[in-house]
């Protein structure tokens, strides 16, 4: 299986990033970081996929997004890893992101 370059092993247990992506994936790049801000409408028109990879893409730890009554915060930790598989916008890929839903 394939996404933006990066290659997929699934398990019994859920899946990972093959080590031959990892092995691949290209050196991070300077980007500003990600503005303190509460992302909007984050459920529609991919807004939640591009959230992620800017934070893949900056190496960001955090961000907070809300769409209606939902706040979904997302967190990286020691076990979040960020790869630069290519040098596309959404050409990152990220493993291990915690997030929670709340609603309000």
């Amino acid at each position: 299986m394939t996404f933006a370059g990066a290659v997929i092993d699934v398990t019994k247990d859920g899946f990972t990033l093959a080590k031959r992506t990892v092995d691949n994936a290209l050196p991070s790049i300077k980007i500003p970081p990600l503005p303190m801000q509460r992302f909007g409408t984050i459920f529609s028109d991919a807004k939640l996929r591009s959230l992620v990879q800017a934070m893949c893409l900056t190496q960001e730890q955090q961000a907070v997004a809300q769409h209606d009554e939902f706040l979904l915060d997302l967190n990286a930790t020691d076990n979040t890893h960020y790869y630069r598989v290519n040098t596309s916008s959404t050409g990152c890929a990220v493993e291990n992101l915690a997030f929670k839903v709340k609603t309000f």
